[in-house]
């Protein structure tokens, strides 16, 4: 008599145990999938400046079984461990399962890197420069009539190919 009762009970925890397996949100990965530098300059009077214009191209992955909408998505650029500047983007959405592409463009103008001056003009004279960068999303989960907030940041290398316009990135 107990037997009877005891099967049903484990199937509906199981039942219930992989249900919330597969609806438990999971955060996105977030990476920069590319770096296009546009125009890059060095200035050395009054004062060594560097001025960069370049489009981001950011890959946000959605692992759920529910979309994500994104209020914000944030990339900062540094080089040296020293913040440069700050992209932000606009809100969209990621559908369930799926990856998608956010495009900003970034305009870094007159950064003063006097302490890190010759090591950017060693980088430069190289080829290659290696700029750090922490990605940023902001946003909401939603399942039926459940909405979970999620945020999420990512952080990697990137090495700038001054000659190849690509970015190779590592992490």
């Amino acid at each position: 008599r107990g037997g009877r009762c005891l099967a049903p009970c484990l199937v509906a925890l199981f039942l219930l145990a992989l249900a919330g397996f597969l609806l438990w949100p999971a955060d996105p990965d977030v990476s920069l999938a590319r770096l296009r530098l546009e125009h890059v300059s060095v200035t050395a009077r009054p004062a060594v400046a560097v001025t960069i214009s370049a489009a981001l191209k950011v890959r946000v992955r959605n692992p759920d079984l529910f979309a994500l909408d994104y209020s914000r998505l944030d990339v900062d650029i540094g080089y040296r461990g020293k913040q440069l500047g700050r992209v932000t983007s606009g809100g969209g959405r990621v559908r369930a399962r799926a990856v998608s592409y956010v495009d900003a463009d970034l305009q870094l103008d007159g950064i003063r890197v006097v302490g890190d001056a010759i090591y950017l003009l060693e980088d430069l004279a190289r080829g290659s420069v290696p700029f750090d960068a922490v990605v940023e999303v902001d946003g909401h989960l939603h399942l039926f009539f459940l909405s979970v907030p999620v945020k999420v940041r990512a952080a990697g290398t990137l090495s700038a190919d001054c000659f190849g316009y690509i970015i190779c990135r590592s992490r």
